[in-house]
């Protein structure tokens, strides 16, 4: 079943999915309720970006650490918390209890799988898998619907095979809890 609907008086954007056989529910809402005014050809500089994840996650600016960086995306921690921004300024993705490691794109499989290895929870008898994110060129791909590593690994071919080899990308992966 899938539902979608849109206030166009404050353009808000629905979008709501059930999933017969998992009986799960997937909510997505989009849209402003104000525009505000900003330079879009304006760029931030690592200082800038960290002063921003700072005051998102709530921690200091000494305590706010970049944990790894390419030519668009700053990626950020505070305490458990994680940010990824791009280089604008605008926060991309929010989510506690992550990692972030920067690789060449030929070496991603190596990496989703140490990471998977690190972030998985095993808890009585369920499997809390992390979601992950990879930070490619200008875009942020999420991949936080699959469960299994394997299909992880197949969305992410998709993806990772338009990109040149000896390409920087990063890997972020957060860890999911009850």
């Amino acid at each position: 079943m899938l539902l979608k609907m849109v206030h166009h008086k404050i353009r808000l954007y629905y979008h709501i999915e059930y999933d017969n056989t998992t009986s799960k529910v997937r909510a997505i809402a989009t849209g402003s309720a104000e525009v505000k005014s900003t330079d879009l050809l304006k760029e931030c500089d690592e200082d800038e970006a960290k002063s921003i994840a700072s005051k998102d996650m709530n921690t200091p600016l000494e305590d706010t650490i970049l944990i790894e960086k390419t030519k668009n995306f700053f990626i950020f921690r505070g305490g458990e918390k994680i940010r990824i921004l791009d280089k604008k300024g605008f926060i991309k993705v929010q989510r506690s209890k992550g990692m972030a490691k920067k690789c060449k794109a030929k070496e991603y499989r190596e990496v989703v799988k140490d990471i998977y290895e690190k972030l998985t929870v095993y808890k009585d008898d369920s499997v809390l898998r992390p979601d992950f994110y990879i930070c490619s060129g200008a875009k942020v791909m999420d991949f936080d619907s699959c469960t299994e590593l394997n299909q992880n690994l197949m969305l992410m071919e998709l993806i990772v095979q338009e990109v040149e080899e000896n390409e920087d990308i990063v890997v972020v992966g957060v860890k999911n809890e009850i």
